[in-house]
């Protein structure tokens, strides 16, 4: 008669015997400054196995991982999809009275387990600055939707799906310092059989990753439908963020590029600094719509700025990045000067519908 524990170690023979630990391939991002990151291996360890075996499980999921139990999914939360018209994502990240807005600093105490996602969509959200919070001790934070959402193409899904399957609990990716700029996030909608999981990635301090069971009404951070697990996630999200970052760029209108008249010989001195990004085809550094230097032109395929005049000529700067240099602000008959009746238009347009604190002209630094 075989005991359980002659069975255990049998098992446990036999699938020490099959496992054979190595690199997990991750999957390379474009070269044109995204940044691949190789995840930490684990290897399978005796007292795994034997956990394994003594729980009786053998949960290997859709999205190739091998966890416990087996892909949860809600089937009350089938219609998801369908309540918010197709407009999977808010024009505000919900979240709960009284917070400040960034959610939950608490690690996630599990590895997520969903089924793997049918459909996918990127969108970026930017923060909006509230009143000073003294029980807080920091400003509300409200995070507003940039653009629309982008889906990933259907050949694309995949790499998305395994992308969401690495996300887990873990250590802060060493080569990933804490900012302390705020900066954007990106949020990633996975949508199965009408059920929609958002994964919302800050793309500035350390980096961080938290769930919403619904994007609409969840916020980040407190997920608790079947699958998914409240709290933070470092494992993964830093990869999740570049290929959101990759899509989402891609995917975004072409932005209009503003600049000065070819005499424009004058460059103010003061500082110009933050976040390079587009919004309805509008050019911004960090909360201002910028007017550059002559014959700065934009490069669709890399995505990049290109500056052929000025202190620093043959600059290139890439969307996302952190912007440096010089400028200021310039009076508004200049402006109407240099950029003429259609540009000072398109300018004007740009305030409106971004809500920019302001002009500014910028220029790298040389």
């Amino acid at each position: 008669m075989t005991t359980t524990d002659e069975f255990g170690r049998a098992r446990l023979d036999e699938l020490l015997g099959e496992v054979r630990p190595g690199p997990v391939p991750l999957r390379r991002l474009r070269e044109d400054g995204v940044r691949a990151r190789r995840r930490r291996v684990a290897s399978f360890v005796a007292a795994g196995a034997v956990a394994l075996i003594v729980m009786g499980v053998a949960g290997v999921t859709a999205w190739g991982g091998l966890r416990e139990p087996a892909p949860q999914f809600d089937p009350a939360a089938a219609g998801e999809y369908a309540a918010s018209d197709g407009e999977v994502c808010p024009q505000e990240q919900p979240q709960e009275p009284g917070t400040s807005g960034f959610g939950t600093e608490k690690p996630a105490s599990s590895t997520p387990n969903l089924r793997p996602p049918e459909r996918v969509w990127v969108c970026q959200y930017a923060p909006d600055l509230g009143p000073f919070n003294d029980q807080q001790g920091q400003r509300l934070i409200t995070w507003t939707l940039e653009g629309g959402a982008v889906e990933v193409g259907a050949s694309d899904v995949d790499a998305f799906a395994d992308a969401l399957a690495a996300v887990a609990p873990g250590d802060r990716d060493p080569e990933q310092p804490c900012t302390a700029d705020l900066g954007p996030r990106w949020m990633v909608v996975a949508e199965t059989a009408g059920d929609l999981t958002g994964f919302v990635v800050d793309d500035f301090g350390c980096g961080d990753l938290r769930l919403t069971d619904d994007p609409w009404s969840t916020e980040p951070g407190a997920a608790r439908q079947p699958g998914t697990v409240p709290g933070t996630f470092r494992e993964g999200a830093a990869d999740l963020s570049d290929l959101a970052k990759e899509t989402w760029l891609a995917g975004s209108p072409e932005p209009r590029v503003l600049s000065m008249s070819a005499g424009w010989e004058s460059y103010p001195q003061a500082m110009v600094s933050g976040e390079l990004s587009v919004e309805s085809g509008c050019v911004l550094v960090g909360d201002f719509v910028v007017v550059w230097p002559p014959r700065t032109t934009w490069d669709a395929s890399t995505k990049t700025l290109v500056f052929a005049a000025g202190l620093a000529p043959g600059t290139i700067v890439r969307i996302g990045d952190q912007f440096r240099g010089g400028g200021g602000s310039l009076p508004d008959q200049v402006l109407k000067s240099e950029l003429g009746p259609d540009g000072y238009a398109w300018l004007t347009g740009c305030l409106a519908e971004t809500g920019a604190s302001g002009v500014v002209f910028a220029y790298p630094e040389g």
